[in-house]
């Protein structure tokens, strides 16, 4: 009997399609601790912001490798953060490194060869599980074919053109690069590199779209693809600006033939994932009636964790976004208990928003 009623919620899960399902997505997802000189350095901004987190205090946190992340907590997102470099060797000294009594150069030899560098921000806050962005694609890539029922995992890659170098134009703080049409084209190739002849692996707008005129269109009509057509499948979704999406979109309307999707604005041909960071906003609820997929925050660094606030977890988990991201899906115990994860550590839950929501349980990968 109760291999039949799990059976049974089984299909009736894989029958739905993949925005009714909610998941838990970690932020900055590559990160290390910051060397503790550096980290101590900064904080002695500390008596400038009262009560409000200082730099120091925002960047007190840190995550596991990702198979680590999928395999023990449930993680089903990640967000990379990349840099980029086209000839090679341009973030492998790092300016912080003289803080901490360290040689200016890298450990990471893969800092020398071209392509896509992964951290946080230049020359302060480098420590990375995975220096460059095939490093992180291998990982995620290994982890996703030994589990191929996974439900979709969904990478958000944001294009960094900001760093210390950009404001202090002294002491030999190196520039972060613009992302241009070629930056973003680089994406797209490393990720067809990683996953070679594996491209069926990844949900792209292609396959969303279909045969509708837009991507647009797709999704507010003929709806998203169903979770059996989608487990096992990575997702990607550039996070920048509107003017990154705009280049992505250039000569590929709709994406068309493109790896990634991108955060968007309602209304525009290629839009499919909306962001909104504040999970107290009503528009979530909108977006997600409309068939849009909306990715919100349950927490920022140095606000909720240090005082164990739930609210804004509350508010998130019920805003019926299917995407929720998270610095803390392990409790820091140094700060407090707060944590932020499903009952039983489940790895994702039917949507509060939509009416097929019930409790489910680990089943969904089963």
């Amino acid at each position: 009997m109760e291999q039949s009623i799990v059976l049974a919620q089984q299909i009736h899960v894989d029958s739905l399609p993949i925005n009714h399902i909610q998941t838990i997505g970690s932020h900055n997802s590559y990160r290390k601790p910051m060397d503790k000189r550096i980290l101590g350095a900064i904080r002695l901004l500390d008596l400038f912001y009262g009560k409000n987190p200082s730099p120091a205090q925002q960047l007190e946190y840190v995550h596991l490798p990702f198979d680590q992340q999928f395999e023990t907590y449930g993680i089903r997102g990640l967000e990379i953060d990349i840099h980029y470099d086209p000839e090679g060797g341009r973030y492998f000294r790092t300016k912080g490194n003289i803080i901490g009594a360290k040689k200016s150069g890298s450990d990471e030899q893969e800092m020398q060869q071209p392509g896509l560098k992964v951290f946080h921000i230049s020359d302060v806050d480098f420590n990375s599980h995975y220096p460059t962005f095939k490093k992180a694609l291998i990982a995620v890539k290994s982890w996703s074919d030994a589990h191929p029922r996974h439900l979709p995992i969904f990478i958000l890659v944001e294009p960094k053109e900001d760093g210390v170098g950009n404001q202090v134009k002294a002491f030999g703080f190196v520039p972060v690069l613009p992302f241009d049409s070629a930056a973003l084209e680089s994406i797209d190739h490393e990720i067809r590199e990683v996953f070679a002849g594996d491209l069926q692996h990844i949900l792209t707008p292609d396959e969303v779209r279909g045969k509708h005129a837009t991507l647009n269109e797709a999704i507010l009509t003929q709806g998203w693809p169903l979770l059996a057509e989608a487990r096992g499948k990575v997702v990607f979704i550039m996070n920048g600006s509107l003017r990154h999406t705009e280049l992505y979109a250039q000569n590929h309307p709709s994406f068309r033939g493109r790896m990634m999707f991108s955060f968007s604005e309602v209304g525009r041909e290629d839009a499919a994932f909306i962001k909104i960071d504040d999970a107290f906003s009503l528009d979530i609820a909108a977006m997600v009636q409309q068939g849009y997929m909306v990715r919100t925050r349950t927490d920022s660094p140095g606000y909720e964790a240090p005082i164990n606030d739930h609210r804004t977890k509350n508010a998130a988990f019920l805003s019926g976004a299917q995407l929720l991201s998270t610095d803390y899906y392990l409790a820091d115990k140094q700060l407090s208990p707060y944590k932020v994860q499903f009952e039983n550590n489940e790895v994702g839950r039917l949507n509060f928003m939509q009416p097929d929501s019930v409790h489910v349980g680990d089943w969904l990968e089963k």
